[in-house]
C-alpha cells in the first residue's frame, strides 16, 4: 500500500503563480541587498552558485551550507556579512509578497484526511529557499506548519539534494523508511516534480489543466488532472489501487546509493559525538560504529561486484563474523568513518553507472543466498543499507537517553 504522499508547495497545495512570485521575490531580494552588491549582479550570482551546487555531488552536507560558503566566495563578501542579511530579508521584506499567495480550500480538506488515515505526509517542495521562507508561504496559503503534523518539509536547511534531481526523492524516501513504490509524488511542474520522481521509482501524480495530455510518454505517471480531481481520488480511495510491489529499476537502485550518504547525515547531525560513539549494549553497535562497518562493507561489496564481473560464475563466500571488527571500530571518530564511507559510495555510484547491460546479468553464487548476479548484488546493499539506517537510528536515540547528549 502506498504510505507515503509527497504533495508539491507551488501550485499544488497553494496558489503561488511562481512564474510571477519568483521574478516578484528575485527583485525584492535584490533590492535589499542593494548596499552590498548591484541588485541584478547579486541575484544572478545567487542563481548561479545555487545551480553550481546543486549539481555538486557531496551528500555529507547540507544544500545551506554548501550554497552559502559559495555564494559567500563568488560574490566577495564573508558568511559574517551574507547570513543576517538574509536572515532579517526573509523575517521582514520577504512579507512583501504575501500577495501572490492564495490558499486552495482542497488541501486543507485532503491533508486531513490523509492524516485521519495515517499516512506520512511530506510536503516536497523545492529546497531552494530556507525554512522561513517556505513557512511563511505555508502560513499565507493556510495550511501553517504549526497546525499540520508533517514528516518532512523539505527546505534549504534540510535537504542535501534538489529538485529536479531523483536523488532529491531517494533521500525522501529513505529519510521516511519506506520503499520508493510505497510513496507518491504530487505536483504541477513536469520536469521538476514528475521526471525525478518518476527517475527514483515513485509513484506520480501530476497536477495539470482540465484537457492536458502528458508531455513525454516515456514516462509513466500514475494519473494526471486538476488538483480538485486529484482530491477526490484520494478520498475515493484511490491510493489504495495503486501497486506496491514493483521492483526497483537498475537507475533507481542507483539514485538511492546515492542518495543514502545523506540519509545517514541528515540522521546524526542534530547530535553530538559523544551520542553517536554511545554503545546501547557492549555487544552491540553504536552509530559510529556502524559507519565503520558501512565503510568495510561498501570495498567488500566493490570487491564482489568486481569478481562476478571478471570470473565464470564465481563463489561469494560469506563474512561469517561481521562483528569482529567492533573493538577496532571504537578508536575511529564518526567523521573520519563517514568521510571513507562517503568517497567509496560516490566511486561506487560512478562505476555502477559504466556497467554495460551485460555486466548487470553476470552470475554469481553466494554462500547465502545462492545463485545470483550481479544486479541482485548490488540491490543487497541498497537492502543492507536500509537495514543499517534504523539501526543507526535507534543506537542514536539509545545514546540521546544514555549518554545525556542532543
Amino acid at each position: 500500500m502506498i504510505k507515503a504522499v509527497l504533495l508539491d508547495l507551488d501550485d499544488t497545495l497553494i496558489t503561488s503563480d511562481i512564474h510571477n512570485f519568483f521574478p516578484a521575490y528575485l527583485r525584492e531580494l535584490g533590492q535589499y541587498a542593494a548596499a552590498i552588491s548591484p541588485p541584478e549582479q547579486f541575484v544572478d550570482q545567487m542563481m548561479s552558485s545555487f545551480e553550481r551546487t546543486l549539481y555538486q555531488y557531496d551528500p555529507a552536507r547540507p544544500l545551506y551550507e554548501r550554497v552559502m560558503e559559495r555564494f559567500s566566495e563568488d560574490i566577495g563578501h564573508e558568511l559574517a556579512t551574507l547570513e543576517p542579511l538574509f536572515a532579517s530579508f526573509y523575517r521582514d521584506a520577504y512579507q512583501a509578497l504575501s500577495g501572490w499567495i492564495r490558499p486552495r480550500p482542497e488541501s486543507r480538506r485532503l491533508l486531513e484526511w490523509l492524516f485521519d488515515h495515517d499516512y506520512t505526509v511530506v510536503v516536497a517542495t523545492n529546497p531552494g529557499l530556507p525554512e522561513a521562507a517556505i513557512h511563511h508561504r505555508m502560513r499565507w496559503g493556510d495550511i501553517p506548519p504549526e497546525q499540520y503534523d508533517f514528516d518532512m518539509i523539505t527546505t534549504l536547511e534540510s535537504m542535501h539534494f534538489g529538485k529536479p534531481t531523483a536523488e532529491y526523492y531517494s533521500e525522501i524516501v529513505l529519510r521516511l523508511g519506506v520503499e520508493p513504490h510505497e510513496a507518491i509524488m504530487v505536483g504541477d511542474d513536469w520536469d521538476a516534480d514528475l521526471v525525478g520522481a518518476a527517475a527514483a521509482g515513485l509513484h506520480t501524480f501530476w497536477v495539470t489543466t482540465e484537457g492536458s495530455e502528458p508531455p513525454d510518454g516515456s514516462i509513466q505517471v500514475s494519473g494526471y488532472g486538476t488538483y480538485e480531481s486529484f482530491v477526490e481520488k484520494v478520498l475515493d480511495g484511490w491510493l489504495d489501487t495503486l501497486p506496491t510491489d514493483g521492483n526497483i529499476s537498475r537507475s533507481s537502485l542507483i539514485h538511492r546509493l546515492a542518495a543514502y550518504p545523506a540519509a545517514i547525515d541528515a540522521a546524526r547531525r542534530p547530535y553530538l559525538r559523544d551520542v553517536l560513539e554511545c554503545n546501547p549494549a557492549e555487544d552491540e553497535w553504536s552509530a559510529r560504529d556502524i559507519v565503520c562497518h558501512l565503510r568495510d562493507h561498501e570495498a567488500q561489496t566493490r570487491a564482489r561486484l568486481e569478481r562476478i564481473l571478471a570470473e565464470d560464475n564465481p563463489f561469494l563466500s560469506a563474512d561469517t563474523n561481521p562483528w569482529a571488527a567492533g573493538a577496532l571500530y571504537r578508536r575511529v571518530p564518526f567523521e573520519e568513518a563517514f568521510d571513507v564511507f562517503v568517497e567509496r559510495r560516490e566511486a561506487m555510484v560512478e562505476w555502477l553507472k559504466t556497467i554495460p547491460e551485460e555486466g548487470w546479468k553476470q552470475q554469481a553464487r553466494d554462500a547465502i543466498f545462492g545463485p545470483t548476479c550481479f544486479e541482485e548484488v548490488v540491490s543487497f546493499l541498497a537492502d543492507h543499507d536500509r537495514m543499517h539506517l534504523q539501526q543507526m537510528k535507534d543506537a542514536i536515540e539509545h545514546g540521546v537517553r544514555a549518554c545525556d547528549g542532543a
